[in-house]
């Protein structure tokens, strides 16, 4: 998904989050969150219940979905509900020369869920590679990878998780 595209369905996940939270605020979702806590009492342990609201673009040309957020309630055994949020931040990505941008888990090219690129270099849905068809487009110095440590062209392994960025899988911007 280009950018622009992808900025405008982000922007519309920002929404569903709000809309999600002033329902739950204004007490819409009481009853629902009731009766997952009945449910939730007699759960065994292995089991959580959840009711989400999610935001998904589907390609028709792909065949695949990929999920930008889920905003909603959980409960585990015994368990009040409570608040989950699910989601994973945008990676911008050069793909055939083409930028691209999608939630990081997902591939580039075929939106196969591919988490971790940077330490399995290939999709195992299309056989892309990180390095080859497949450049991760920086801009910032955050990790890519545990996007709590920096990395930079000059010093391209993060302190933080140890991911190093060989100069082939990234095009600094």
């Amino acid at each position: 998904m280009d950018s622009e595209q992808f900025d405008k369905v982000d922007k519309l996940a920002d929404d569903v989050y709000e809309k999600f939270d002033d329902l739950y605020k204004q007490g819409v979702l009481a009853d629902l969150e009731s009766k997952m806590k009945e449910i939730c009492v007699h759960l065994k342990k292995e089991y959580s219940v959840s009711i989400n609201f999610d935001l998904e673009v589907f390609s028709d040309k792909k065949e695949q979905t990929i999920t930008l957020i889920k905003r909603g309630m959980a409960c585990f055994k015994g368990d009040s509900p409570y608040l989950a949020t699910s989601g994973s931040t945008a990676h911008r990505y050069i793909v055939d020369g083409q930028i691209v941008k999608l939630p990081h888990d997902y591939c580039p090219n075929c939106w196969g869920e591919w988490d971790f690129k940077l330490l399995h270099n290939t999709c195992p849905y299309c056989d892309y590679s990180i390095g080859k068809e497949i450049k991760l487009l920086l801009d910032t110095d955050v990790c890519p990878n545990c996007e709590d440590g920096k990395v930079s062209l000059s010093n391209p392994q993060c302190q933080k998780c140890g991911v190093k960025l060989e100069s082939g899988m990234v095009s600094w911007g």
